[in-house]
């Protein structure tokens, strides 16, 4: 006989009554058991960080030409960058995790792994619903294995440039200068629409996982942990917090912090 909670505090991811008095509901406490499996493998052929390790090591090469390679095919291809800066978004979630939650419970630390991390939190996750962290938590980890698992499952090959003044969505290819509009055809320089976005997002509140998911590139990742760091040091102030009670800080501020080329600031 199943029966359905609707008594509770609401769950402060999904909004649904959580049975209890917990901050999540068990429903989201069991996404979060159930990306922590898919990082291990458990009750799987391979886990995502095998997935990970193969699509950071694939390097492609030209077909033979009778028996013996080309010149140019001797040149191993760069790793997949996608993969690269989502394994470091994953790593650092985990790790951050890690040490939040270690703090409460003192049991000896993994090893820095994805596997070991993500088993270390696994036994936990009915735990975490009773933290006021724990939805936060949740959050995080479960969006930064969908990250992981599009960068493993879909090739990048356009990335997105920002409006035309035709309304449409400008793309352009990826390491192109230029974006073109699929409506109207006009063509924008990249780092121009970037600049101009960034211009007119830096009013915009945002959580530390957002601010991490919009400041990191390949070259500089930022963990949702750093900008929390950031706001316990005084350098970057709250504005309030969202439906989930996450504190909001501007984007704008955040990316003050940042050195022009995307560089944490000292």
């Amino acid at each position: 006989m199943s029966s359905n909670n609707t008594t509770g505090t609401p769950c402060h991811l999904c909004g649904r009554p959580s049975g209890d008095d917990a901050y999540a509901c068990t429903t989201c406490a069991e996404t979060l058991r159930d990306a922590l499996r898919e990082i291990t493998g458990e009750d799987l052929p391979h886990g995502l960080a095998d997935d990970l390790d193969t699509a950071l090591a694939k390097q492609g090469t030209k077909p033979e030409r009778d028996g013996a390679r080309t010149k140019a095919s001797e040149v191993p291809l760069p790793i997949d960058v996608r993969a690269s800066e989502a394994a470091g978004v994953l790593r650092n979630t985990l790790a951050t995790w890690v040490r939040v939650v270690h703090e409460d419970q003192p049991k000896p630390l993994p090893v820095d792994a994805l596997p070991a991390m993500a088993g270390w939190l696994l036994p936990l996750c009915g735990w975490l619903r009773g933290r006021d962290y724990g939805p936060e938590c949740i959050d995080e980890i479960t969006h930064a294995v969908q990250q992981a698992r599009r960068a493993v499952d879909i090739p990048a090959v356009s990335v997105y440039v920002g409006p035309c003044e035709c309304g449409a969505a400008v793309y352009a290819r990826t390491g192109s200068p230029l974006g073109t509009c699929r409506e109207c055809g006009a063509q924008w320089g990249v780092a121009e629409q970037r600049e101009w976005m960034r211009n007119a997002a830096e009013d915009t509140l945002m959580t530390a996982a957002e601010i991490a998911r919009a400041t990191s590139r390949p070259s500089a990742l930022v963990s949702p942990g750093t900008v929390r760091s950031w706001a316990s040091r005084g350098r970057l102030e709250a504005h309030g917090h969202n439906e989930r009670k996450h504190p909001l800080y501007r984007l704008g501020d955040a990316l003050n912090l940042l050195a022009p080329e995307g560089q944490i600031a000292s």
